[in-house]
């Protein structure tokens, strides 16, 4: 077993990168080609599998977990 499971999936990472490029929903859904709604719906879920309350918040600790990386 890892010594470090991830807790987000290769979309809600993927969404988050992009988040932390300062990409909004909508450039997001253009880069990866799914709807907006879809961008927003999978950050909601970073953020609730990260317990944060904010998009700022998600990318900080996706961050310092590891979960992401720049």
């Amino acid at each position: 077993m890892p010594a470090f499971a991830r807790k987000l999936s290769p979309i809600e990472a993927e969404v988050l990168r992009w988040a932390a490029q300062g990409k909004t929903a909508w450039e997001t859904g253009q880069i990866l080609r799914v709807s907006e709604r879809n961008v927003r719906w999978h950050l909601e879920e970073a953020q609730r599998k990260l317990m944060t309350k904010n998009k700022t918040a998600t990318v900080a600790t996706a961050l310092v977990k590891g979960e992401i990386s720049l």
